[in-house]
């Protein structure tokens, strides 16, 4: 992982949001991120970050919610995360999946780990 998170072009994550996930302080840190800030071309540590809840981009290196999903609130979002979480100032809702994209969603992930 750390060396994905220094070499690679763009880093996507993908994680389930829970006070227990989103901790306020890390004890290790196993991928480095947004090392000197976002001119270092080593480090840069993730582009977007999405939950069951939304999506995050990071903003002078904080993560800052950026959109919501279908139904979810920001005090949802509050409530699973451990810190006062950054709200983008033009918060959008992510569109609900068109029936192809579900199909397609529901062949890459047959088991349902994703979908619920």
């Amino acid at each position: 992982a750390c060396e994905i998170a220094l070499n690679a072009g763009q880093v996507f994550v993908i994680a389930h949001q829970s006070r227990r996930s989103f901790v306020e302080h890390l004890d290790f840190v196993t991928s480095p991120g947004h090392i000197g800030g976002s001119s270092n071309r080593r480090g840069r540590g993730p582009t977007l970050v999405v939950t069951q809840l939304g999506t995050y981009r990071f903003e002078d290196g904080e993560m800052t919610l950026v959109s919501l999903h279908p139904g979810v609130t920001v005090d949802q979002v509050r409530a699973a995360t451990a810190w006062d979480v950054a709200v983008g100032r033009e918060l959008e809702e992510v569109a609900a999946p068109t029936e192809t994209e579900l199909s397609a969603l529901r062949q890459l992930d047959p088991e349902r780990i994703y979908l619920k």
